[in-house]
């Protein structure tokens, strides 16, 4: 029997490429790895290489912020001039992402300049790296509570025959995510941290965004409803809340504090440093979901909860505000992307202004009584109106037909230096056939230089994907 030729023949893994054109040096700089980015330059990886986009392991170090192996780049030759298929250069790409270190590390001339630039602490070994690496990390943050909100008697996932019937928020919401095939779990997002979190948020932190009498509504219409029980091809009790469009069950309230608390163990882990970005795979949602549920004052005419029961986004940042005023987070800033407006929001922002509120009373010796009285919901101080800005882009459209959902977001006047001191900016986006760029060109000129304007010191995106259907 011959031997083959080509037996032993040595596989060059160092500078292996995937479908991307990335070497392992490539992926190792963008991912914040200093110590592998040493040990594959010592085993001869090339700096020069390029993968889609003409983009080298430089160019991914800018985009990414890693300084450090920034550094060990230009230590072993790596072209700062390098351009990508956009003509960009490294030092293009840091200024972009805002990554002033990695900028300073470029513009250095002489070797001692570059090595001045960055903190002295090397990571030599594994697990310095490991505690180096871990503000660069990012993470997904998920509690199997929220599975428990069932909002169709059958239990996700549905059969196939089930069709049109089941609402639009479901379980399946979270099973593409984080079910046993969810996409989250594939290899595109194995470097991102997975942690499964069990914390209520506590009513303190509710009470500041939400009303009392709302939440005892909410959690005593969930109690009412038989828990489910444990045999298999059983069903689960759905009942509909306060008439309107928004299913509920027996672990609904539940599962909507537990949902408000990984966003609040979110806001934890950034603000301590453990983790650079956070996403927070919970439900049920709240972005339509106003300081006494349904939202009356964004949205008057509307009579539905649009699924959104706890408006999570709103009750983190009220949190952050408080909680790490002392810790440098003054200001926060929510955009909220979404094919409907997210009235509950900014609802809630309004109520941290002093506000004359009308209600109606009935009782049995009177059919009904409209009174009035002041109501002020502040997250922390009497400036908060200037530290908080929220900016919504959605779909808006009003004719004799009626209006889309929920009927509130109409576009707000540009103003000079918006966003500066906070406020509401509301961009709301009419049926067009360049509508893919039309919205494009409200990030680039109107959302992007309001945040930059307001510089927050925590930014919250309310992230919305009605608009993939």
């Amino acid at each position: 029997v011959e031997e083959d030729e080509d037996e032993d023949e040595e596989v060059d893994i160092v500078d292996t490429d995937d479908i991307y054109g990335w070497t392992p040096l490539h992926c190792a700089c963008f991912h914040g790895y200093p110590l592998c980015v040493r040990r594959l330059l010592e085993a001869g990886s090339n700096v020069a290489a390029t993968g889609r986009g003409d983009l080298t392991a430089l160019h991914l170090c800018a985009m990414a912020g890693s300084a450090r192996c920034a550094v060990l780049l230009l230590a072993s030759g790596a072209d700062r001039s390098a351009q990508t298929v956009q003509a960009e250069t490294p030092l293009d790409l840091a200024r972009r992402y805002g990554h002033a270190t990695v900028e300073r590390v470029l513009l250095a001339e002489e070797e001692e300049q570059v090595m001045g630039e960055v903190p002295a602490e090397w990571p030599v070994t594994e697990e310095a790296e490991a505690d180096s690496r871990a503000t660069t990390r990012s993470c997904v943050l998920f509690d199997t509570t929220s599975w428990k909100h069932q909002t169709f008697p059958v239990p996700s996932p549905f059969p196939r025959y089930i069709g049109c019937d089941v609402p639009p928020e479901n379980t399946e919401r979270l099973q593409v995510l984080l079910g046993e095939r969810g996409v989250l779990w594939g290899r595109e997002f194995g470097h991102v941290e997975k942690i499964s979190c069990r914390r209520n948020a506590p009513l303190a932190d509710l009470l500041r965004v939400h009303d009392y009498v709302y939440l005892k509504r909410l959690i005593d219409a969930c109690n009412r409803i038989p828990a489910p029980v444990d045999v298999p091809g059983s069903h689960v009790r759905v009942a509909v809340l306060d008439k309107g469009d928004t299913s509920v069950c027996h672990s609904t309230a539940q599962a909507s504090v537990r949902a408000a608390g990984v966003v609040m163990e979110a806001v934890d882990r950034v603000c301590q440093g453990k983790s650079k970005t956070a996403f927070c795979a919970v439900r049920p949602p709240g972005h339509h979901a106003g300081p006494y549920g349904i939202d009356h004052i964004c949205a008057p005419e509307s009579d539905s909860y649009g699924f959104c029961l706890l408006n999570n986004v709103a009750i983190a940042a009220a949190y952050a505000r408080n909680v790490y005023r002392h810790q440098g987070i003054a200001r926060v800033a929510i955009v909220d992307f979404d094919v409907h407006h997210g009235n509950g929001t900014e609802a809630i922002i309004q109520s941290i202004h002093p506000r004359c509120e009308g209600h109606n009373l009935e009782s049995p010796f009177f059919s009904r009584v409209a009174v009035e009285q002041w109501t002020c919901r502040p997250w922390l101080d009497a400036v908060d109106h200037e530290n908080i800005l929220f900016i919504s882009i959605h779909g808006y459209q009003t004719d004799a037909y009626g209006s889309f959902y929920p009927g509130s977001g109409e576009t707000t006047f540009a103003e000079d230096e918006e966003g500066a001191r906070g406020g509401i900016i509301n961009i709301g986006m009419k049926k067009h056939r360049r509508s893919r760029k039309r919205w494009l060109a409200q990030w680039r000129e109107r959302i992007l230089p309001a945040l930059d304007r307001f510089a927050p010191d925590l930014l919250f995106v309310s992230a919305g994907f009605d608009a993939l259907s």
